[in-house]
């Protein structure tokens, strides 16, 4: 279950996985950062750990964090990371398969709505 702390104008998601690490602690395998932003919900720096990449867990934190936020509107910037597991194009269209669609607006942005999710039935 994703663990969310909420700070000023921002809340960290971190999914721990268990079992305990060695030394008694459960190990960060995922995290992103949501913000308010002049009244505008921003999803950044979603991250996976890359020995735990392709087992559902930036999917599993997603769900989260549009459980949370999806009826206000989520907005991001499909840039991959530094370590590149994916590229922009690749990133764009996974973000598309949890129900993103490019704003009409400013296409360098896509946005999230649960009115607009065309996957709820």
């Amino acid at each position: 279950m994703p663990l969310a702390v909420k700070r000023r104008h921002a809340t960290l998601y971190d999914l721990m996985q268990e079992p305990l690490q060695e030394d008694g602690r459960s190990r960060r395998v995922a995290s992103c950062l949501v913000s308010d932003w002049y009244g505008d919900v921003f999803l950044y720096r979603m991250w996976v750990e890359p020995s735990c990449r392709r087992q559902g867990f930036a999917t599993q934190l997603l769900r989260r964090v549009i459980a949370d936020f999806g009826r206000d509107g989520l907005t991001l910037e499909p840039s991959a990371l530094a370590d590149k597991p994916m590229d922009d194009e690749q990133l764009a269209t996974w973000y598309a398969a949890h129900g993103f669609q490019w704003d009409e607006d400013d296409g360098r942005v896509m946005i999230y709505h649960a009115e607009h999710d065309t996957r709820v039935g």
